[in-house]
């Protein structure tokens, strides 16, 4: 439900996510995972890849599957603390790709490189390649450290544009947006990550800029961040693995409520181009009934400063996750 301004029209109900798949395992160290998205009819490839995994080197991947890239990309939607990634990650990441990559992690640290082409599902990008790595000071029985860093470069063969929706995926509304341009020949990504957990309390930040290399030398540079803290009330520990947080353990017989908030920002102003500045403020109310059922609530503040008029207000939203 929206309450003001522009999307004061858009309340409505929607499938976010249908997913079908299969995962197994060929040999000892070969594996395979096979998964499409049914959401809108059009049976997209999600992941759609083979795994060779090595004790010694860490996992070589082929086929479509996750950029490396920030914290809350690569964190999956089971495991997110809102019912949308913040404003800069939904405005910088990419989405899946074909593509190869090879990922090591050791106990403390972790390297994650990736060789990509276009996406299957829209035709969109031309190629590039990212690397993340990631690093953990902190790992004991007490909790985690995390600090990590990514890079993207891609090589443009069409429009580039950069948009988000207002952390709600109902509207397809974008408060802030820079509009298309023919004229991107790079465009790079870089983000600079900041997250731990300790018991039953997380918190996660992540600092995004991202670079456009246009023609005739003209540049645009644009930023974003974002700060969340998360907390289970019901005493459960949150969970992480090779770079990444996990939903927490809910153990049969018993169920879980988490509490969040989080603040958000992006700036999609330079030189001429004016896409937009927009800050959000949100709340969740997380309920864990059963190990693989998670209800959410949340309530986002968001204020768009913009060329075209400045838009404020609120929305309330619901989720229902279900996963087998």
């Amino acid at each position: 439900s929206y309450f003001d301004g522009i999307l004061v029209d858009e309340d409505g109900f929607a499938l976010r996510r249908v997913r079908v798949g299969m995962v197994g395992v060929l040999t000892d160290s070969l594996s395979y995972k096979g998964e499409l998205d049914i959401t809108d009819g059009t049976n997209n490839f999600s992941d759609l890849y083979l795994k060779w995994d090595t004790l010694k080197y860490g996992s070589f991947v082929a086929g479509n599957q996750r950029v490396a890239q920030n914290l809350s990309a690569m964190t999956g939607s089971l495991s997110q603390l809102f019912m949308e990634r913040p404003l800069p990650v939904t405005s910088f990441s990419l989405a899946r790709r074909l593509a190869i990559s090879q990922d090591f992690y050791l106990k403390q640290f972790g390297i994650h490189g990736v060789l990509f082409n276009k996406d299957p599902n829209n035709d969109a990008g031309k190629f590039g390649a990212s690397v993340r790595v990631i690093t953990n000071p902190v790992r004991n029985d007490n909790g985690i450290a995390h600090l990590g860093f990514s890079l993207v470069r891609e090589k443009m063969d069409q429009d580039a544009r950069y948009s988000t929706r207002p952390e709600s995926h109902v509207t397809d509304i974008r408060l802030v947006d820079t509009g298309n341009y023919s004229d991107v020949d790079h465009r790079n990504i870089a983000g600079v990550e900041l997250a731990g957990a300790w018991g039953s309390n997380t918190i996660r930040s992540e600092l995004f800029a991202s670079r456009w290399e246009r023609s005739e030398s003209r540049d645009n540079d644009f930023f974003g961040a974002y700060i969340e803290f998360g907390k289970l009330l019901t005493g459960q520990e949150y969970r992480y693995r090779d770079g990444k947080f996990l939903r927490p353990w809910i153990e049969r017989g018993t169920m879980a409520w988490e509490v969040a908030l989080r603040a958000s920002w992006v700036d999609l102003n330079d030189g001429d181009i004016r896409g937009g500045e927009q800050r959000n403020l949100a709340f969740a109310l997380n309920w864990y009934p059963l190990p693989k059922l998670r209800a959410l609530l949340n309530l986002v503040y968001y204020d768009a400063k913009r060329d075209t008029g400045d838009e404020n207000g609120w929305i309330a939203q619901a989720r229902i996750q279900l996963n087998w």
